[in-house]
């Protein structure tokens, strides 16, 4: 995906008024793709360990909160080195600012989306014993946040 937001974006950074609303046109774009794309991937993840989880909550092995922290933290990694790669090929491609706190604070930002889009995703996938109705409402429950 970084690779078609290069395609469409590059190189769009500059004073003129047509580049200033290009940026703003790529950053909508590279926010959506990224909440979408890490949305819908958490609801099938969940979905595949919904069974043992119930099994597990009804014997008291653990709760939901150190459930959820555990599967965060596991995840954690892949979760910060897969938004970092997206930063480090669209960031410089596109031509935003090129200063360390502005590409830190763009990495900070999209790592606070995604980690946002998995609780989300556990959410909505924890709503529905069923992937498909799960994914079907998904995307209906996201448009508030996208609107907004």
């Amino acid at each position: 995906m970084a690779l078609l937001c290069l395609a469409v974006f590059w190189d769009i950074g500059g004073p003129t008024r047509d580049e200033r609303f290009s940026m703003i046109g790529s950053l909508a774009f590279i926010t959506t793709n990224q909440l979408m794309l890490t949305f819908m991937g958490t609801i099938g993840l969940f979905q595949m360990e919904r069974a043992v989880f119930l099994r597990e909550q009804s014997s008291a092995m653990y709760d939901v909160f150190p459930y959820f922290n555990a599967k965060t933290l596991a995840e954690m990694p892949l979760l910060t080195i897969t938004p970092l790669i997206f930063t480090i090929i669209v960031y410089f491609g596109v031509g935003f600012n090129w200063t360390v706190e502005g590409f830190f604070m763009f990495f900070f930002s999209l790592w606070c989306l995604v980690m946002s889009a998995v609780s989300l995703g556990y959410f909505v996938s924890s709503l529905f014993s069923n992937f498909s109705i799960a994914a079907m409402i998904a995307p209906i429950l996201m448009m508030p946040f996208m609107l907004f």
